[in-house]
């Protein structure tokens, strides 16, 4: 392979230069490299296989690009240039994928793929509309830019969406079923459910949950089905502006008593973010988890916020929510960007079961829960 790019390379740039590219079938047994290759009239990987890896990095796809049914161990696409379609229908990929700071100019839909590892969109510019349908057992999209609409529709994936550039209306959606093909076909994912891990723990969770939302623009963000158990809010814009769909699965409080100046006390069965976790696991308010209780998941981890004490950020989303003085004189209609905090202190669902978007009373975490919870009686918000 080396000595076929060689042979290739553009005299002026001194970087591969190849114009249609067929590699159906191919079996690469050594790393393949097309670092900085330039494909102008389009690659043909239908099928490949990449046992030992490959790395495109700063590779360039002039015209469409086709990775269908290819199988990949690890993989680099970084800073790779997609300016046609790219399609990866039926891609699986035993390790990582990584595509930090590749740029997808015109690609409607990227998958379904199948990732054993983490699907890597770290730093990525997506300039046209996207779907990107992946069962994957983590998405990263750190300071990831979407400059127009764009639905990611997963499964079994824990979602980093720190800093990420929202400037069009986005949505995470937790695909309940296997992705298909239209004639009805599913789509293997045995790379993902086939491990020692099921044999101990039991089948994996095909759900999608948060596990950050730090630094986004939350005000175009639609979250359908997914579980915020462990999301991290602190750092995030707009939250009043937030949109819950479906199914929505909070953290909640221990279970047991405590006691506090000779008198017992029962923790309150209520919906939690992992702040108000963090929070009290300070160690000046850690003795607020009851002993006797489960122990939080986050237990014994650093605090990430920036001194001990109250998170900071539920009081910007009780000001974001609060109406201004304008809005009490001349009340406006109600709009989509309308607050829908309310209070959980009185949640008639049970511990451990999900909660849908239209269930009353509240559609979503009370910001005064998390800062005061004990300023709560049920029934009552402090606003």
């Amino acid at each position: 392979m080396d000595e076929l790019l060689n042979a290739l390379r553009d005299p002026a740039s001194g970087r591969p230069r190849l114009g249609l590219a067929m590699f159906e079938d191919a079996t690469f047994s050594d790393t393949a490299r097309f670092d900085g290759a330039t494909f102008s009239s389009g690659a043909w990987f239908f099928g490949a296989r990449f046992p030992a890896g490959v790395h495109f990095d700063g590779a360039t796809f002039s015209a469409a690009v086709s990775f269908e049914s290819a199988t990949f161990s690890d993989s680099w696409f970084d800073r790779a240039t997609f300016s046609a379609q790219a399609f990866f229908d039926d891609a699986k990929f035993s390790a990582d994928a990584r595509f930090e700071g590749a740029t997808f100019s015109a690609a409607p839909l990227v998958g379904p793929l199948v990732c054993k590892g983490r699907l890597d969109l770290s730093g990525a510019v997506f300039a046209a509309p996207v779907t990107i349908e992946a069962a994957a057992h983590e998405v990263r999209c750190v300071r990831t830019r979407w400059e127009s609409t764009a639905a990611l529709r997963l499964r079994y994936a824990g979602v980093d969406l720190s800093d990420a550039v929202v400037t069009q209306p986005i949505a995470v959606t937790a695909h309940t079923t296997p992705f298909a093909r239209t004639n009805g076909r599913v789509y293997d994912e045995t790379v993902l459910t086939d491990s020692i891990f099921e044999v101990f723990v039991g089948p994996r969770d095909p759900g999608v949950s948060i596990k950050s939302l730090r630094g986004i623009d939350a005000a175009h963000l639609v979250l359908t089905n997914t579980n915020l158990t462990r999301c991290h809010f602190f750092g995030a814009f707009h939250l009043d502006q937030l949109r819950l769909e479906g199914e929505t699965i909070f953290a909640r409080t221990p279970v047991g008593t405590d006691v506090r100046r000779g008198i017992p006390l029962r923790w309150t069965d209520r919906l939690t973010l992992a702040e108000e976790h963090y929070w009290r696991d300070c160690p000046n308010t850690a003795r607020d988890f009851a002993p006797d209780g489960p122990q939080p998941y986050w237990r014994g981890r650093a605090l990430s916020h920036p001194r001990p004490g109250r998170p900071p950020w539920p009081r910007s989303t009780a000001n974001s929510a609060r109406p201004s003085k304008t809005a009490r004189t001349s009340p406006a209609p109600p709009t989509s960007t309308t607050p829908k905090w309310r209070c959980a202190a009185w949640d008639p669902v049970p511990a451990g079961t999900a909660r849908s978007a239209g269930c009353s009373p509240c559609t979503g975490p009370c910001p005064a829960m998390a800062y005061a919870p004990h300023a709560h009686w049920p029934g009552y918000c402090w606003r």
